[in-house]
């Protein structure tokens, strides 16, 4: 990315697929970020850049590199591929991490914790999003799930024949 590039991804400001953040306090927090766009429509996380926009930079770009493959490969499961690309804007360094959208959903953070984006913030998500979560990694099908409360009983014959035939 170079950055006219990064700059035109700033001016449009966050989304469900571009967050920002001025710097990362928490491995833990990074994979729950990471988490989210893997169990959406994937994105980019930029660490350097405030809220507002402002390029602030990233002060040990060596230490977050490895929290980032810590956070993608150990605080994630299953684990997922990130890219990372180092920005240089006026002796500031931007880290911009690229999150596909997962083949393998759903995705936990920390273990246990399944986030979502809704918009440009993360939310954890729901029974009903993790059953979909799940439906789309292709694991689970709505149609070979048990329905609670029903039993072999419950089949009309006549009705299946006709359909099977």
């Amino acid at each position: 990315m170079d950055i006219n590039e990064l700059l035109n991804i700033i001016k449009k400001g966050e989304d469900s697929k571009t967050q920002f953040k001025s710097k990362v306090d928490s491995i833990n927090a990074l994979a729950a970020e990471m988490c989210a766009f893997a169990n959406s429509e994937g994105g980019y996380l930029i660490i350097g850049v405030d809220d507002n926009g402002s390029i602030t930079g990233v002060q040990d770009v060596k230490s977050l590199n490895q929290w980032i493959a810590n956070a993608a490969n150990q605080k994630i499961e299953p684990p997922i591929d990130v890219t990372t690309e180092n920005v240089l804007y006026e002796d500031k360094v931007v880290v911009v991490i690229k999150v596909p959208a997962g083949y393998n959903k759903p995705y936990a953070a920390n273990k246990t914790e399944f986030w979502v984006k809704v918009g440009s913030d993360n939310r954890r998500a729901t029974r009903e999003e993790l059953q979909r979560l799940m439906q789309a990694s292709g694991d689970i099908y709505a149609d070979e799930m048990p329905i609670a409360g029903t039993s072999i009983e419950d089949i009309d014959f006549y009705y299946f024949k006709n359909f099977y035939e």
